[in-house]
């Protein structure tokens, strides 16, 4: 409720009284009255900056700004349609979250929210009703959309900031009058008691923002509680790198699944001597990966983005570990060649080859009167690319 420039202000504020007041025992007095001069000096100086401080930052675009308990939120004029109009963009913290139209709800701004519209238009040709969940609300621009284009919907949105849904109200043209449902609280903690009233035909996930705390940082931590090394994190970040390809996989079987309605075989990994194989594709998507991987160093090197290129070139050599800890870089070759073998088998056989009579023009020198060159023709055996399969 105090806001971040309050609360640094307090805190500052305090730790300079406490070190005045606690710190001046074991001080000279000259000393003491170096703090107090110093102490007054810097009162005077926030109590003359006070206004400063607390202006809301706002220019010729921005003209909204507020600082709510999770986010630092603002307004801007933003161009769209080719620039024909002015549309709303909601900033959450440094991060352009929506875009909206306030007088036209189809306004669709980004690829992700489009690739949304024609999944749910293509899945509204065999559907009577529609019931939808967003987790994360933003600017509603999705949902209002919704709303619009499918009358009688269902639609709930969870937003865990009370501020943001007021502003979409007020701001980005989502009417009081709406049928959508705000439920002001934290996604997940909706989801774990909503698991027993009924479901929802749709669920998208569009929680996200762009100052979090690293989750290796929450990872170290948990990890020492275990009772576990720090070092162990780099081992736990490579099996996590070698895990992308595996759920990857895991996400389209069931999206198959999901779309044919029929159910996956299920398939016994292959047994060889000692271990269990793992099966050539993934193993292929892991070399793959570190194929990529190296290459964004090569291209991040070339366009001068070296912190880029850093991070990359350690998830590199992170999951070239993995490889050689985990799978091992023998073993992964043991099960990938057989796959290759019989792909190469596979493959369309050259057509053979046959030597055939053909003429060939020669150019020889006739004695005579004028010793003029004519040119003979020769029978000589060439070979013309001829299938014996097919001759015979």
């Amino acid at each position: 409720w105090m806001g971040t420039r309050s609360l640094l202000l307090a805190m500052g504020a305090v730790l300079i009284v406490s070190a005045f007041l606690f710190g001046g025992r074991f001080m000279k007095r000259g000393a003491a009255a170096i703090s107090a001069a110093a102490v007054l000096s810097v009162g005077a100086f926030l109590f003359a900056a006070f206004g400063y401080a607390y202006r809301p930052l706002l220019d010729e675009k921005v003209y909204y700004y507020k600082e709510s308990d999770y986010f630092t939120i603002k307004l801007m004029k933003y161009p769209i349609k080719g620039g024909t109009v002015e549309g709303e963009a909601l900033i959450l913290d440094n991060l352009i979250h929506s875009i909206n139209d306030v007088d036209d709800p189809a306004f669709l701004d980004y690829d992700y929210i489009r690739i949304y519209e024609e999944l749910v238009g293509w899945q509204m040709q065999s559907r009577a009703s529609l019931d939808a969940l967003f987790i994360g609300g933003g600017g509603y621009t999705f949902p209002r959309y919704m709303e619009a284009a499918y009358p009688g919907a269902r639609i709930d949105v969870v937003e865990i900031d009370p501020e943001v849904t007021r502003i979409v109200h007020e701001h980005l043209g989502l009417p009081r009058s709406t049928t959508i449902r705000s439920f002001n609280e934290d996604g997940r903690w909706f989801v774990m008691n909503s698991m027993d009233k009924g479901r929802y035909d749709f669920i998208f996930g569009d929680a996200f923002n762009d100052l979090s705390i690293p989750y290796h940082l929450l990872y170290c931590r948990d990890l020492k509680r275990f009772g576990y090394q720090r070092r162990d994190m780099i081992r736990i970040y490579g099996l996590n790198l070698l895990l992308i390809p595996i759920n990857l996989g895991g996400v389209l079987k069931s999206l198959q699944q999901s779309l044919t309605g029929a159910k996956i075989p299920f398939g016994r990994t292959p047994k060889v001597l000692n271990r269990t194989a793992a099966p050539a594709l993934y193993i292929f998507a892991e070399y793959a990966l570190g194929g990529s991987l190296l290459y964004g160093v090569v291209i991040d090197v070339q366009i001068g983005q070296w912190g880029l290129a850093a991070f990359a070139l350690a998830n590199f050599l992170v999951l070239i570990y993995s490889i050689t800890v985990f799978i091992g870089l023998r073993t992964s070759l043991e099960d990938l060649t057989p796959a290759v073998r019989t792909r190469l088998a596979q493959l369309p056989k050259l057509p053979a080859f046959a030597p055939v009579e053909a003429p060939v023009p020669t150019l020889v020198l006739r004695q005579g009167a004028s010793d003029e060159h004519v040119f003979v023709m020769e029978h000589r055996a060439v070979y013309n690319t001829v299938d014996l399969r097919r001759s015979s």
